[in-house]
């Protein structure tokens, strides 16, 4: 079994199943869409976002990423910048701790 390791700020994620049957109608794989959610993996040690770590739900865009094969699992190794949210599904406690400070220039 291979580990693998990501180096600098890069994520490596799993990406969540696609969906092989909606209701009555089932999909083929050309119109199946790329996921766009996943499960961290393992991440690099230059990561800056703290709340980034193994098991975290994430959501990223569908070109990002190079998508792989390891141990027979398909998944995306990514630089931390591509994500676009962490996902979580407690409430804030405040409108101010849903929102991220913006950084000023």
């Amino acid at each position: 079994m291979i580990q693998l390791h990501p180096i600098g700020d890069r994520v490596l994620i799993k990406p969540d199943p696609l969906e092989e049957k909606r209701g009555n109608l089932i999909i083929p794989l050309t119109g199946k869409e790329k996921p766009q959610t996943g499960t961290v993996v393992a991440v690099g040690l230059s990561c800056a976002e703290p709340k980034l770590k193994a098991g975290v739900n994430v959501m990223f865009g569908k070109h990002s990423g190079t998508h792989i094969t390891a141990n027979g699992e398909p998944m995306v190794m990514m630089r931390e910048h591509e994500l676009f949210a962490i996902l979580s599904e407690e409430e804030p406690a405040t409108l101010a701790d849903a929102i991220i400070p913006s950084t000023k220039l």
